[in-house]
């Protein structure tokens, strides 16, 4: 790339910029460097694109992941002489295990690629802590 060389401009009437050729020639390298920057992001996205065609041919071939369950209803039986706040807390309780909340909360609003596997990892997470929980707790109780 050449860089430009400075040119000494004459004496003109008009203040800088507002002259007919200056917006004529101001447009015009508007135009080019549009341009130019439309080419760089297609060279750009042509680069990426063949990175990473073969960068995925190093990879193993992923398996798809189960698809989640359909949000089940909940159902809860109040038993005999018991008080409404037992039953609510049951309630409560019931519907934190089925993560219907969960799911109302984090489909409120759009989330892309990046929010839902950090969501994903975060549940999977959970869901590993409650597990390792319930085995240390069934195996204090003993059989």
């Amino acid at each position: 790339t050449a860089e430009p060389i400075a040119v000494p401009q004459r004496a003109s009437k008009h203040p800088r910029g507002t002259h007919a050729c200056s917006a004529k020639s101001t447009a015009r390298r508007q135009q080019r460097d549009t341009k130019n920057a439309t080419t760089m992001r297609r060279v750009a996205a042509l680069i990426v694109g063949a990175l990473a065609g073969t960068a995925s041919a190093f990879q193993p071939a992923r398996t798809s992941a189960p698809r989640a369950a359909p949000l089940q209803s909940i159902k809860i039986n109040t038993r005999s002489g018991e008080s409404v706040d037992s039953v609510i807390m049951r309630l409560r309780r019931e519907v934190n295990k089925s993560g219907h909340l969960r799911t109302l909360r984090h489909k409120r609003f759009h989330e892309d690629a990046r929010e839902k596997k950090k969501r994903k990892v975060a549940e999977a997470r959970r869901k590993m802590k409650f597990m390792r929980q319930r085995k240390r707790r069934s195996q204090q109780q003993g059989p």
